[in-house]
C-alpha cells in the first residue's frame, strides 16, 4: 500500500482537528463546504487502508475456482455487514473524528481484521494445510509436518513460522491448526 495514504491520514486528521478546535460557531458554517470535503477525504482514505489492512493476510491459490473465491467474499462480506449491523463501523467513524488519531484508529482496526481473517478465511486456510513428510531431516524436523499448500511451506512448530524448503524463506500466516475459540471470537 502506498505510504502516501497514511501521511495524507495524518495530514487531514491534524488540520481537521486544528481547524475543529479554534473555528467558532461561524467560522464553521462558513467553511462546512471545506470541512465536508475534508471529512470525506478522511473516509475514503480510512476505507483503503481498512480494506488494504483486513485483506493483506487472505491469500489464494493461484488456480482456485472462481465460486471458491466468492465464497470468500461472501463470508468477509457477511463478517463486514455484521459489524456494521453491531456498530463497529460507526465506532470506527467515531474514533477517527474524535480522537482525530491514525494510530488509534488503526488499532481499533485489529479486531475487525481478526474477524476477517478467523471467520471468514480461516476455513479456507486450514482446508488447505495438511500434514505430510518433510524431506529428510530437514530444517530438524523429522517425520511429518504440516505443509500449506498456498504457501507452498512447511509449519515449524518450534517457531511458529511456515518456512520453504526450496529457498531461504519464511512467514508468519496463520498457523495450521485454529482453536474454535479463535475462528468463533
Amino acid at each position: 500500500m502506498n505510504m502516501d495514504i497514511y501521511q495524507n491520514m495524518q495530514k487531514y486528521l491534524k488540520l481537521l482537528k486544528l481547524n475543529e478546535s479554534k473555528m467558532s460557531k461561524e467560522q464553521f458554517i462558513m467553511y462546512a463546504p471545506e470541512l465536508e470535503r475534508l471529512r470525506k477525504a478522511i473516509i475514503i482514505n480510512a476505507n483503503l487502508i481498512l480494506s488494504h489492512f483486513c485483506l493483506s493476510g487472505v491469500l489464494v491459490l493461484k488456480n482456485e475456482q472462481p465460486a471458491v473465491i466468492n465464497n470468500i467474499y461472501l463470508n468477509i462480506k457477511a463478517v463486514l455487514d455484521d459489524e456494521k449491523s453491531k456498530g463497529g463501523m460507526k465506532h470506527l467513524s467515531n474514533i477517527l473524528f474524535q480522537t482525530y488519531s491514525l494510530d488509534d484508529f488503526l488499532e481499533a482496526v485489529c479486531d475487525l481484521r481478526d474477524k476477517v481473517i478467523y471467520q471468514a478465511y480461516a476455513p479456507y486456510w486450514l482446508s488447505h494445510c495438511k500434514k505430510i513428510k518433510v524431506p529428510d531431516n530437514w530444517a530438524g524436523i523429522k517425520g511429518e509436518a504440516w505443509y500449506s499448500q498456498i504457501l507452498d511451506m512447511f509449519w515449524h512448530e518450534e517457531y511458529h513460522i511456515w518456512v520453504s524448503v526450496k529457498e531461504i524463506a519464511w512467514c508468519t500466516c496463520l498457523p495450521p491448526v485454529i482453536s474454535r475459540k479463535e475462528i468463533h471470537n
